[in-house]
Order: C-alpha cells, then structure tokens, then sequence
C-alpha cells in the first residue's frame, strides 16, 4: 500500500484498515475487487481527500486524538498527521496491532450513515464482515451476467458461514423480493407468490408455470425450493434466482434493487 508518513512510531507492529467512498458491496469478494479497483483508480501522489473522507478522518481524531496533541498518549494511530493517509477518495489507517479490534469497533460505529466502505485487508473482509452483521446495498439491476458473479460470491460466504444467514432482494418499485436462507450448507430459496404482491406486479400463468420447471413448490405467501448439502450447490443455484429476477419477474436492468443480508442467529 502507498502509505504517506511522517511520524512513524518505531517498533510498533501496525494492522492496517481501509476507507473508502462508495456503497456497500454485497459481500467481502466485492469489497476487496472494489478495494482494488479504488487503489487502482486513485490518482498518483498525494491530494486532498474529498470532503466526507476528510469529516470523517476530523470525527476519528476528535474522538482518539494522534500521538503528540492532547489526549493522545495512548493513541492508537502508528501515522500522523493521520490526514496525510486520506488520498481523494481512499484512506489508508495503519493502527497498534494491539488496538485494532478496538479501531475496528470505533471505525464501524463512525462510518454509519455515511456513503463510506470499511475493510480489513488482512482478513479480505468488511467491517463488520459480511456475515457477521446486517448489511443492506442498494443499487440498479445489471446485467444477468454481472449480477450471477455477485450472487456467487454472496451465497458461497452465506453457506460458508458458521451460522445460519438470510438473503432478500427486494425490487424497490414493486416491494416484490426473492428471499433465502442458509443453514451451514443448506439453502432455501423462497420467491414471492400472488398473494402478497401488489396489484400489477403478481405472476402471469407463464411466469408460475416457469417457476415449477425451476422446481419451486407452490405456496403462500411464498414458493419455495430446498437444497440440501451436495457439491456444486452454488452454481446450481445462482443460475435458478437469475432467471427468476430476470425471466419469471421480468424486471428490466437499471431498475432499483435493494439486497439486504443478516444473520438469522446471533453469532457465538
């Protein structure tokens, strides 16, 4: 990484975190491409961060002051001026490897509410990780093919997960959602039915119809397909919630989208 510094702490191991501008990506895969793609994007040398970075670089030292200014004898940021690490739209925070969960809980509860990302890069997670919290992402349809490369990722960490996880993505004009669970190499996949959609936006017979030859049990309020544990169960499933969203719900690319995940249990 391309870190400016100008007063490094000797004989401190860091643990490095990153912040950028942007939306949520749909799990922790998206975020390191979109880290890297950020990286890449970023311009050569040194410039002023873009106004919410710099907000936020403001909040940090106000609550953990840098090393040398008042109230900062146990500060945990190994880079001062910790402006300096703030690059456009990228910011790069080298911390106390001894801190570091303490920064990541001070980094997640600062970021909310703003249209900013937070990573590890050592783990290839977000903070919170992707599946360690609820996350919600908003975004237009893409096309099938770009769309199948993010539910991939998202469902490969969903049944990798320690835990129980819940999938819904909402069609924001409508409300209609396509919706799964996983449970540590199961998944249920579940598309709403005419009963709870809204007038104007329930299934045509045809559209039914390619749900059962998708192998969707019918039911109210929702249809509904189980997978058990076998190999191949993503790339068996990623291709079935494409052709829902884009053949059975007809919806067209550029339309809003809404994806939000959760645990369905408390992490231990």
């Amino acid at each position: 990484m391309d870190y400016r510094t100008s007063n490094f702490q000797e004989g401190v191991v860091s643990y490095d975190f990153v912040v950028w501008v942007g939306a949520q990506p749909l799990s922790n895969a998206h975020a390191a491409s979109e880290f890297k793609r950020t990286k890449n994007s970023t311009s050569p040398g040194h410039h002023d961060p873009v106004p919410a970075l710099h907000d936020f670089v403001m909040e940090l030292t106000s609550v953990c002051p840098e090393r040398g200014r008042p109230g900062g004898l146990d500060s945990p940021w190994i880079d001062s001026p910790l402006m300096d690490q703030a690059n456009e739209s990228i910011f790069y925070v080298r911390v106390d490897e001894h801190r570091a969960e303490d920064v990541a809980h001070l980094l997640e509860s600062t970021v909310r509410g703003r249209n900013l990302v937070v990573f590890d890069p050592q783990l290839g997670e977000l903070v919170p990780s992707a599946v360690g919290s609820e996350r919600t992402t908003k975004f237009q349809l893409p096309r099938p093919n770009e769309l199948e490369m993010h539910l991939v990722a998202l469902l490969s960490e969903h049944i990798a997960a320690p835990w129980p996880m819940v999938g819904v993505i909402e069609h924001v004009r409508s409300g209609t959602y396509v919706q799964w669970m996983t449970d540590r190499g199961s998944l249920t996949l579940e598309v709403q039915g005419n009963g709870s959609s809204p007038e104007g936006f329930q299934l045509p017979q045809p559209a039914l119809e390619r749900l059962s030859a998708l192998g969707f049990e019918q039911g109210e309020p929702n249809w509904r397909r189980q997978w058990n544990h076998h190999h191949g169960l993503v790339e068996e499933a990623v291709p079935v919630v494409t052709d829902v969203m884009y053949t059975v719900r007809s919806l067209p690319m550029g339309d809003g989208i809404a994806i939000q995940t959760f645990p369905a249990a408390p992490a231990e």
